[in-house]
């Protein structure tokens, strides 16, 4: 198997989980969901995701804003942890996570800063059409949660236009509402979601 490649958080780390057979390149898809999250389970993401990844994400918008290969990339070198599912070059779904102090312009990032010290924000989460209802998007979670290392975990979901599939599937996971904001000048409001514990 090649050597996979990964990027660098802002802090100087690889973005890897070691003692976990994390990668899947060179395989193809399958059908069955089981299969291929046992086959293709949750890895670091690499450079020849982010084509796809940008795909991905805005075939999404709304639920989450639109984004150019530029600012994905920079979104990519700030996250703590850039998840992937799915083979090289062909993620199913993706999640971009990102820690405290930095200087990143998301409102949303800003509210939890304000008000948490240590915190694992999950910036964006997106899952192909095709991969919805396969475990994929918990998958990811489970990831995320673990790496939080008993951070809060936040993250918010539209409630105008409302989100309602992933306003069930967070409280399915045992999130909470803390607060509420608009964003985009009015047009949007979001909930404010934190998991607290294992």
């Amino acid at each position: 198997m090649r050597e996979p490649r990964t990027f660098n958080s802002r802090m100087g780390k690889r973005l890897a989980f070691p003692d976990e057979a994390f990668y899947c390149a060179g395989k193809s898809m399958q059908k069955e969901t089981t299969a291929m999250r046992q086959s293709c389970p949750v890895r670091p993401l690499e450079s020849d995701d982010l084509e796809t990844v940008l795909q991905l994400n805005n075939a999404a918008v709304p639920t989450v804003n639109r984004l150019d290969a530029a600012r994905l990339k920079d979104l990519v070198a700030q996250s703590e942890a850039a998840l992937a599912l799915g083979p090289v070059g062909e993620p199913q779904g993706f999640m971009l996570a990102m820690g405290p102090g930095l200087a990143y312009d998301s409102i949303n990032y800003r509210w939890f800063a304000k008000r948490y010290d240590a915190f694992l924000y999950v910036d964006r989460i997106v899952v192909a059409e095709s991969a919805r209802g396969s475990g994929t998007g918990r998958a990811l979670y489970k990831v995320a949660m673990e790496r939080a290392a008993g951070r809060p975990l936040c993250c918010e979901v539209n409630l105008r236009p409302r989100n309602e599939p992933s306003l069930r599937f967070h409280a399915g996971l045992s999130f909470t509402e803390v607060g509420r904001q608009e964003n985009d000048d009015g047009t949007k409001e979001v909930a404010l979601l934190v998991r607290t514990g294992a």
